[in-house]
């Protein structure tokens, strides 16, 4: 704040009304100067809003087509995805079903043919060796069999790979 004092020159004073622009030896201030207008195209900001709008819509489809991944498999091998490794389990079936050329359904209905029970056999093998999920659940997820089943089927999988010369590190 500047005091206006009779120790203040003409050139304090003329410092005074250049730094707040006010003079105070006229009635009333000067009007406040008008605002430019400018019609300028989209900014940077209006960019990166356009860009973020656009990534938002791809994560919500990415989603949406995750969703419908998880409903379908569901659907189509009869897996509970909301069992914690259920997914991982219809992950192991589908690739070892396509690997062995054998049917999903195949495995999982009664039939006993060689190619099927030993494509059985490994889904049994691989989803015990790599998902924490006990007999019981991993029977569960595989066709609603007995958990002995899994026990035997997990047993005799190495010995058949070792027998058709594949050997496989022991299970836990």
């Amino acid at each position: 704040m500047y005091l206006l004092s009779a120790h203040n020159t003409a050139k304090g004073y003329r410092q005074i009304v250049e730094d707040t622009g006010i003079d105070l030896r006229r009635k009333a201030a000067p009007p406040p100067p008008k605002p430019v207008v400018r019609l300028v195209g989209p900014g940077p900001r209006d960019r990166e809003i356009k860009r973020l709008k656009a990534e938002l819509v791809e994560m919500s489809m990415r989603l949406n087509r995750m969703l419908a991944w998880t409903r379908e498999t569901e659907e189509r091998y009869g897996v509970n995805c909301d069992v914690k490794g259920g997914q991982r389990v219809a992950i192991i079936e589908m690739r070892i079903c396509r690997a062995l050329k054998v049917e999903v359904a195949d495995v999982r209905s009664n039939r006993r043919t060689r190619k099927t029970a030993f494509a059985r056999q490994a889904i049994m093998y691989w989803s015990r060796r790599l998902t924490d999920l006990s007999y019981p659940v991993i029977a569960r997820l595989t066709g609603g069999r007995d958990h002995s089943s899994i026990i035997h089927g997990v047993t005799v999988y190495p010995e058949k790979r070792a027998a058709m010369g594949r050997t496989l590190r022991l299970l836990r």
